[in-house]
């Protein structure tokens, strides 16, 4: 599945080290449903967006949140979430 996202999201994420990999999801042995690199669980107002990444490093958008929690700060994985909820 391929999603899509504004423009003006896409020029606000300028720090994005995956090459918007996000925007392409792909069903596999270890997906159980099509979704974006690191999965979204919900959002958290003023934090950006509750997630479980993909991985813990390399990622300028993720933030530790708590013990073992994470949030993401990524214009385009926030939209993501907001348009498709996944």
């Amino acid at each position: 599945m391929t999603f899509y996202v504004s423009d003006e999201t896409r020029k606000k994420t300028t720090r994005c080290p995956f090459d918007f990999v996000c925007l392409n999801s792909k069903k596999g042995p270890a997906r159980e449903s099509e979704q974006p690199r690191c999965r979204g669980l919900g959002v958290a107002p003023g934090e950006g967006l509750f997630i479980r990444p993909a991985a813990t490093d390399d990622c300028l958008y993720l933030n530790r949140f708590g013990f073992g929690h994470y949030t993401c700060q990524c214009p385009v994985r926030n939209e993501i979430y907001s348009r498709y909820k996944v």
